[in-house]
């Protein structure tokens, strides 16, 4: 029995299979984490376009209360960000810093993995700061605005509506209406 043992371990016919099954989880698990890291970046890169439109969103208005300026950001983030989207935002603070007129909105969202759940990491946390300068004299804003015809049906409604919708938020905010000047292109 010890003499099979000794030849059995001495025996290298095979290795490549053994080295294979030891290795196959490890690379399973570094291939499906990389799919697990993709869909973060993806969520980051969510976030970031939502942040950025709550922050525009709140600095356009010079005069909101700390509880108003969180509101309006959340409900650009919900419109931004929906809840069918990868990741779920999690928290969102908006600090508006009347000293240098600027407005900064930062959130985070959590992404729930599912091959690095094999490993102990059940989710990742991104996260993205926007700030944006508030304008202190006149804003000229010009809008490129698609109306091929991928854009038919409701997404040129989509478009026209929020165009519109910023169009009204610019003007509202001025204190002369002569102080926003907007082109379409």
């Amino acid at each position: 029995l010890l003499k099979n043992l000794r030849a059995f371990l001495a025996d290298r016919r095979g290795n490549v299979a053994m080295i294979f099954a030891l290795s196959l989880m490890p690379i399973t698990l570094l291939a499906g984490g990389a799919v697990d890291l993709n869909q973060a970046m993806t969520a980051r890169t969510r976030l970031s376009q939502a942040l950025d439109a709550a922050a525009l969103a709140v600095g356009v208005n010079t005069s909101l209360s700390d509880a108003d300026a969180l509101r309006i950001a959340n409900d650009f983030i919900a419109a931004n960000y929906p809840n069918n989207r990868v990741g779920t935002v999690t928290s969102v603070t908006v600090v508006i810093d009347d000293d240098t007129d600027t407005v900064t909105v930062t959130g985070e969202a959590t992404v729930n993995t599912i091959m690095l759940g094999l490993a102990g990491i059940d989710h990742l946390t991104v996260g993205w700061e926007s700030e944006v300068q508030r304008a202190r004299q006149r804003l000229e804003l010009v809008m490129v605005l698609d109306n091929t015809g991928s854009m038919g049906g409701s997404k040129i409604r989509s478009l026209r509506d929020s165009a519109e919708l910023l169009t009204e938020i610019l003007f509202e905010a001025a204190d002369e209406p002569s102080d926003v000047k907007i082109g379409l292109v």
